[in-house]
């Protein structure tokens, strides 16, 4: 309703992130043993996430978290597009939105380095929404990683540093940084995947 109620809905999305399933635990481990390393573990999921025997793990199937994330961040964005003209200060405005496209472009950053082909959703989901839909290509996945980083960082994101309270949210720094990590891990996936005369473009 006013620009007073924004700050709770953005630390409840940033508060996300630290779900048991999302970097309090479970994305650590997929990220640890999931890495090829020589890691080693006597507990049956981690043993499934060094082997990727994954259909049946707990873990993997606790990962709705990513997509929570991604909706709430959707609702969001379209809230704040239908809010009356002046409920919000122009370059307000144009920071959280920038936030929410950060968190957005996050959190598929992970996930397809994860999972490969995931659902792109963009839109908030309600009851007409099409539960069914089969998963996009890695490629269509990273074109929306690409496009989120840069609409964050053209935003007015805040380019020093923050009051205490805002520790740990997005900045132009932030999104410049993951946009040129994005287009790395990129061109790498372009090499490993036999389509090396992509890859130069996006180490450039």
């Amino acid at each position: 309703q006013s620009q007073s109620d924004v700050p709770f809905l953005i630390n409840g999305l940033y508060g996300m992130l630290q779900d048991y399933s999302y970097y309090k635990n479970t994305m650590n481990w997929l990220t640890i043993y999931g890495a090829g390393d020589e890691a080693l573990s006597t507990s049956a999921s981690y043993v499934a996430m060094i082997n990727r025997t994954l259909a049946t793990n707990s873990y993997i199937l606790n990962q709705n978290i990513y997509f929570m994330l991604i909706n709430n961040v959707n609702t969001l964005i379209e809230v704040l597009g239908q809010l009356e003209e002046g409920k919000l200060s122009e370059s307000y405005k144009s920071r959280i939105l920038g936030e929410l496209h950060f968190l957005r472009a996050f959190t598929y950053f992970n996930m397809v380095r994860l999972f490969g082909e995931v659902q792109i959703n963009t839109v908030a989901t309600n009851g007409d929404s099409d539960f069914y839909r089969k998963r996009d290509s890695v490629e269509e996945v990273y074109k929306l990683i690409f496009d989120d980083f840069k609409i964050a960082a053209e935003q007015c994101l805040p380019r020093n540093a923050q009051p205490s309270d805002e520790f740990g949210r997005a900045t132009k720094g932030s999104a410049q940084a993951l946009l040129s990590l994005a287009y790395l891990t990129y061109g790498n996936y372009c090499d490993l995947n036999e389509q090396s005369q992509y890859s130069a473009q996006y180490y450039q």
